[in-house]
């Protein structure tokens, strides 16, 4: 399984990744553009686990992948 804790910004978003089968987190940094979005996709899957800070558009953002995760 991976977990993923997302820092959500006005124009883009930090993914923190940490799987059960390492203990080392990666960070990577997407646009928040059709572009970005594609790039965030393919390193998600239905094994994941996705944890959003709490803003005023974290609901949007979520509607954009729910369907793709856990």
């Amino acid at each position: 399984m991976k977990y993923v804790g997302i820092d959500l910004h006005t124009n883009r978003f930090t993914c923190c990744y940490l799987s059960d089968s390492s203990k080392e987190k990666q960070m990577e940094t997407f646009e928040l553009d059709p572009e970005g979005l594609k790039k965030f996709y393919s390193t998600i899957n239905k094994d994941t686990y996705i944890l959003v800070e709490a803003t005023v558009n974290t609901f949007a953002f979520i509607s954009l992948f729910k369907d793709l995760v856990k």
